[in-house]
């Protein structure tokens, strides 16, 4: 596909009602707020750079770093983070395509995460508070303590379904018993 081809299809794709308009952000998050962010995640990395850098076993070091960055950048990597529940908020920059960005809202609402859309930075304004060159979209991971409660009330909720689920067995038992009773019953009279 040629860039003329592509710019019709985007063009095309603009125009049909579904890729138009994002639906409303369910949070907002203030532009020195994202910005916060950004100086603890350039902070953060810096720490994990230094540390890599001291350390024999830059290998291990970096997998362990991966899992406790509080960040998680990138349309990808927020999709498979948002997929295993392990965000609390998200920001999309309200300039990326509506194409590429439009079942994350979706996603938030199903997973119970906040999300924001920006729409007065761009890609590359998101990118400057991150230190890094655009950014469509991040995430901020969930505390361990809010992850922790999440899988009490999970556990909670599966033994009181299971519980539920044992009691609805127990009464079809116990109906069918009384079925069968009955209609002994009607033969023994017949």
């Amino acid at each position: 596909m040629n860039s003329k081809q592509r710019r019709q299809e985007d063009k095309r794709l603009l125009n049909n009602s579904q890729y138009i308009v994002l639906p409303v952000s369910s949070i907002d998050v203030s532009v020195e707020t994202i910005n916060k962010m950004g100086r603890d995640y350039r902070k953060h990395t810096a720490r994990n750079d230094n540390n890599d850098d001291k350390s024999q076993h830059a290998n291990k070091q970096n997998k362990t770093s991966a899992s406790s960055n509080p960040f998680v950048i990138g349309l990808n990597a927020v999709t498979r983070a948002l997929e295993n529940e392990e965000l609390q908020i998200v920001v999309v920059s309200g300039k990326a395509k509506k194409l590429y960005v439009q079942h994350i809202p979706m996603l938030c609402h199903n997973m119970n995460c906040q999300w924001s859309t920006k729409m007065d930075l761009s890609r590359e304004d998101l990118g400057k508070f991150f230190g890094i060159k655009r950014v469509t979209i991040f995430g901020l991971r969930k505390t361990k303590m809010a992850n922790d409660k999440v899988i009490k009330s999970k556990n909670v909720n599966n033994n009181v379904n299971n519980n539920n689920n044992n009691m609805k067995r127990n009464n079809k038992r116990t109906r069918t018993d009384e079925m069968n009773e009955e209609q002994h019953m009607k033969k023994i009279r017949n």
